[in-house]
């Protein structure tokens, strides 16, 4: 059993501790003398530790040039003297010495145990027979790409019996991480299939990994079969519907009535569940075709008023613990408990709309037709545009038919904005593919996105929980970020502490706060309503903010943001990404595809439930349409947003 030493680990220059592991490492320094033995493997460690820390170019304020010259002089001795005092390592004391170094130092042992060419007086045999102990963590072994090299086979070997493989397989291949894995060569990819089937087998797989498992894409570094692919789905499956005597749940509920109220809308919250009730008189009296469409905007809030959408994922809506407990694939759409709950909201309310829309006679096809058809060639003499509703009843039917005509509208204003009408015969031409993030707008300079570190870090100082500014003496943790402490008290310079001053300066020198001559700061707020804006939304829409635009023009000149021009956001295309197909996120829904290629599922209440989710999409579409036209014919006509 490994002990703990209480020594001094580097991790990085980054590392919170690193001020008090310097001045620790300097009393080590002082007092190191070449001339004296050390016997204790870990004393040995952490003078290693004491020279990367060093050399890492970090150093304490207090430190003058001298003697921060005279530490890295000292610690030049430190390889020689641990090559000389390191434990003599065979095949008889390997194991004994590795029971003896500290748990904080194992992966710094491997290190000197390369430097030191211990693997030269280590066989092959007996570093097998290690391997195969309890002792080996191939989680830490992996990471050293020498001692990898130097005993291929035997970890080969290791991988093909340990049950730790999956989970470095995963981490290797199919989770965002920072950790790196050196396999070895001897390992052939074919055999990572084998490896996934033994732990999706095995007694007690943890979900997460069959969810990054099953929602993996094939590639060549690491090919997973389909069949592989829906064994972890059903395990995953199984592991859910087993009872769990002592599970820990936390219930979270949605409710959404229309019922006959006062209010059009009605929001109410008790503890986690969320209570939504929408007027049905005002719904069943409003059923011209104009109406139905404002009232995904208005009374069912799927869009902001800068006509983006609510149901896309924002980073910012992700909080740290969720950064911590989410399961990260390479390839996973972010979303977190924000998004999840306006999902559920809007398939609720567009699945009742939907169903009551029907008992009066309405189907929402034909309002996406009469929008097309009808309404924009009345409304802004713009024609040319087709579309044709399902006459089927069966869902799978509808599910196909609309994703087509959706491919086929979006190709259709591709090609009215690039020549200015819609050419019938050039159209049905066509055979070229869509991309969702290549279909340009009608406006110049719609939006506007983060485009430098200096701006992500003035945007994180401003809003972020995690900002280390907006705690002080005066107020405690009375406020969530430095945003809201400026906006509700009255805070000058001497109230921040010593090491919060630089970046109080930093912000002044970026525009976004003042200080005034008694030392009171306060916030820009032309700057700050801009940065808020961007930093809730991952986008701005420029379109909204003529009477900032000198602002918003230095951070272009600056680099701060870049802009685009296309008919979707970035948050709104990946989100269309994760809902049509697998291009982009290996866990989308894969709406359009599945039904392109007759791959859904044969549950009629999984088919209602995509075509639920394909008129939202549709929703989205539309809208977005409808707002480019609306601003162009504002424009023709004189009138400014």
């Amino acid at each position: 059993m490994h002990q703990y030493y209480e020594g001094i680990k580097f991790y990085s220059e980054n590392d919170i501790s690193i001020s008090y592991a310097l001045e620790e490492a300097e009393t080590i320094i002082k007092t190191f003398n070449a001339e004296i033995p050390i016997l204790d493997v870990n004393k040995l460690i952490e003078l290693y530790n004491v020279k990367k820390l060093i050399d890492s170019g970090v150093r304490l304020k207090k430190w003058s040039v001298e003697e921060y010259a005279f530490y890295q002089t000292k610690v030049n001795a430190i390889p020689g003297f641990i090559a000389k005092n390191f434990p003599l390592i065979n095949d008889t004391t390997l194991s004994e010495t590795y029971q003896n170094v500290s748990i904080i130092y194992l992966e710094d042992f491997w290190e000197l145990f390369v430097m030191n060419s211990c693997y030269k007086s280590v066989s092959p045999t007996t570093f097998m027979k290690f391997l195969s102990s309890d002792d080996a963590s191939l989680y830490i072994l992996l990471r050293n790409k020498k001692l990898v090299q130097k005993y291929d086979e035997q970890f080969a070997q290791a991988l093909r019996a340990s049950n730790q493989s999956c989970r470095i397989l995963v981490t290797q291949f199919l989770e965002k991480s920072d950790v790196k894995y050196f396999l070895p060569s001897k390992l052939d990819k074919s055999e990572y299939e084998t490896i996934f089937q033994k732990y999706i087998a095995s007694e007690n797989p943890n979900p997460n990994i069959l969810k990054l498992i099953f929602d993996a894409q094939s590639t060549k570094e690491c090919p997973i079969k389909d069949k592989i692919k829906l064994n972890a789905k059903r395990r995953f499956e199984e592991y859910w519907k087993a009872p769990y005597r002592n599970a820990t749940t936390i219930q979270h509920g949605i409710s959404i009535s229309f019922i006959d109220q006062d209010e059009v809308v009605k929001h109410e919250r008790e503890g986690t569940n969320f209570k939504f009730s929408y007027d049905i008189k005002w719904l069943e009296e409003n059923l011209d075709y104009s109406t139905i469409l404002n009232n995904f905007i208005y009374v069912f809030e799927m869009f902001d008023f800068c006509f983006r959408s609510n149901l896309v994922s924002v980073k910012t809506n992700i909080s740290a613990i969720e950064e911590v407990f989410r399961t990260n694939g390479v390839k996973f759409y972010v979303r977190g408990n924000v998004f999840n709950h306006f999902d559920m909201l809007s398939s609720g309310q567009m699945s009742m709309y939907f169903r009551l829309l029907k008992k009066h006679a309405v189907d929402i096809e034909d309002v996406f037709q009469w929008f097309f058809e009808t309404y924009l060639p009345e409304e802004f003499g713009i024609t040319g545009f087709i579309i044709k509703p399902s006459t089927a009843t069966d869902y799978a039917e509808k599910c196909r038919n609309l994703a087509c005509e959706m491919d086929g509208i979006l190709k259709q204003f591709r090609m009215y904005v690039e020549d200015g009408k819609i050419d019938r015969e050039l159209f049905e031409m066509s055979t070229e593919s869509l991309r969702i993030d290549g279909i340009p707008s009608l406006m110049q300079d719609k939006y506007a996105y983060s485009n430098s570190v200096s701006l992500k870090n003035e945007m994180f100082l401003l809003f972020s929980d995690q900002s280390t500014i907006h705690y002080t003496e005066k107020t405690k943790s009375k406020y969530s970020s430095f945003f809201e402490l400026l906006y509700h008290e009255k805070m000058y310079e001497c109230d921040f502490l010593d090491y919060q001053i630089s970046t109080l300066h930093w912000l002044i020198d970026r525009g976004c706060i003042i200080r005034n001559s008694d030392g009171l700061i306060a916030l820009y707020p032309q700057r700050i309503s801009i940065l808020k804006d961007l930093y809730r939304h991952d986008v701005l829409c420029l379109q909204y903010w003529n009477e900032s635009s000198d602002i918003i023009q230095e951070m272009k000149a600056n680099g701060d943001i870049r802009i685009e021009n296309t008919l979707f956001s970035e948050p709104e295309r990946d989100y269309l990404n994760y809902m049509l197909n697998k291009a982009e996120y290996s866990d989308g829904l894969n709406l359009r595809n599945k039904y392109a290629h007759s791959s859904y599922q044969h549950d009629v209440k999984v088919q209602y439930q995509d075509y639920i989710e394909l008129l939202k999409v549709m929703v989205l579409v539309v809208t977005k349409m409808n707002e480019e036209f609306c601003w162009i014919d504002d424009r023709k006509r004189g009138i400014e947003t």
